[in-house]
C-alpha cells in the first residue's frame, strides 16, 4: 500500500514538469497505474483489522474517505493553481502524498496473521 502511495505521489508530483503531451500523459498514466492497487490493498487491510460485526461500517468510513480525498483534494489544487499556475498544484499534492507515504510506512501495519485452524472455526476461509 506504501509502494502505490509513493508511486502515486512520485507521478503526480512529476505531471507538474511535464513538458508537452507525450509526457503528460506518461505521467498520468503512471499516475493511474500507481494508485491502482491502493484501493484493494486498503480494504483488504481493513477487512484484516475489523471482525464481521464492523467491518462494514469501517468499509463505509474507508469509501467516504476515499469521496472526501477526491473532493478537498481537488479543492485545495484548484486554488493553489489559481494562486500560484496548474504545476505548482502538482507539486504540492505529490510532496503531500509522499508525506503521507512516510507517516504510513510507520503506522500502517498488517493485520493479524489467521491461523488455518483459525480461518476453518471462523468460517472465513
Amino acid at each position: 500500500m506504501v509502494v502505490s502511495v509513493v508511486l502515486w505521489s512520485a507521478c503526480m508530483g512529476l505531471t507538474g514538469f511535464a513538458a508537452g503531451l507525450a509526457m503528460l500523459c506518461v505521467c498520468r498514466i503512471g499516475l493511474g497505474l500507481g494508485e491502482s492497487p491502493f484501493h484493494p490493498a486498503a480494504f483488504a487491510l481493513v477487512a484484516d483489522h475489523h471482525v464481521p460485526v464492523k467491518r462494514a461500517r469501517a468499509m463505509s468510513v474507508l469509501s467516504i474517505g476515499f469521496q472526501l480525498g477526491t473532493v478537498v483534494g481537488g479543492t485545495a489544487a484548484g486554488f493553489i493553481a489559481q494562486r500560484f499556475g496548474w504545476r505548482a498544484s502538482f507539486w504540492v499534492l505529490g510532496l503531500v502524498g509522499l508525506a503521507l507515504a512516510v507517516v504510513c510506512r510507520f503506522v500502517v501495519v498488517d493485520g493479524p496473521k489467521k491461523t488455518p485452524a483459525a480461518t476453518a472455526a471462523s468460517g472465513t476461509g
